[in-house]
């Protein structure tokens, strides 16, 4: 299996993880390391085998005419169209493997579960195929939404994969009682304040090494904004703007304000 990443794409990354390495400290080194994993192009047989098979659920979901409702019993869409619409690419997909995989992120939660296409690749890249492997809490506001994600974890085998389904302002604070986590991937809400607050309770429940990838940091002018906000509030930390995604590994010395 080869994901498709551009020389110049693959050059960008490493230079990043270069200039991280020269920053110095654990969190940019560690940071580096994982932007390194993610310039390869070559990927292992157990990596391929899990992209064969959440590939293989996607083809699946996205043929799929079942209908999704919103809270409430409003139609929202079928879970084909969502599922084209919403999921992550498999070079998004690759990002976040490699980034779980490389970092050891045994402990993962996700916060936008849509119909299960990233959270099956976090899950997976934690252990959590396997007995005694890791574990992802993932959330999702709309119950049609979370019991597709459900099924398809089950389908690929992912037993400690867990939805929980509500607005993050009720389900992330009791998530968070039940980390500390190695890598949060926030993926819903995409609204510069709210990430805010979100990054802020995420924080402060994590430990030094942590890693935080914020998706859709190009969404609105607010996203941007957020992203940049965050960056500067995090400056003991390490981060790395990927374009699409930001990627933050939490310093021992942040002190949001």
């Amino acid at each position: 299996m080869t994901i498709v990443l551009g020389r110049e794409r693959r050059d960008e990354l490493r230079a990043m993880a270069r200039d991280l390495r020269r920053e110095g400290g654990r969190p940019a080194e560690r940071l580096a390391d994982g932007l390194r994993a993610v310039a390869a192009r070559r990927a292992d047989r157990d990596t391929k085998r899990w992209f064969e098979r959440i590939e293989a659920e996607r083809r699946r979901l996205v043929r799929s005419t079942d209908v999704l409702t919103r809270n409430g019993g409003k139609v929202e869409s079928t879970v084909g169209a969502v599922a084209k619409k919403a999921s992550v690419s498999p070079e998004h997909a690759w990002t976040l493997w490699q980034l779980t995989r490389r970092v050891g992120a045994s402990r993962v939660l996700e916060m936008g579960t849509c119909v299960g296409v990233s959270g099956s690749y976090l899950a997976a890249a934690s252990g959590g195929g396997r007995p005694g492997g890791g574990t992802l809490r993932t959330l999702e506001g709309h119950e049609d939404r979370a019991e597709v994600a459900r099924d398809t974890f089950r389908r690929l085998g992912l037993e400690d994969a867990e939805v929980v389904v509500g607005t993050f302002t009720r389900t992330l604070p009791g998530a968070l009682d039940g980390g500390p986590y190695d890598l949060v991937f926030v993926d819903g809400h995409h609204d510069g304040n709210a990430t805010l607050r979100y990054v802020d309770q995420i924080r402060a429940a994590s430990r030094p090494g942590a890693v935080l990838v914020l998706d859709d940091i190009t969404w609105s002018d607010s996203m941007a904004a957020a992203w940049t906000e965050v960056q500067r509030r995090l400056s003991a930390s390490a981060h790395a703007d990927l374009g699409r995604v930001g990627v933050v590994v939490l310093g021992a010395d942040d002190a949001w304000s």
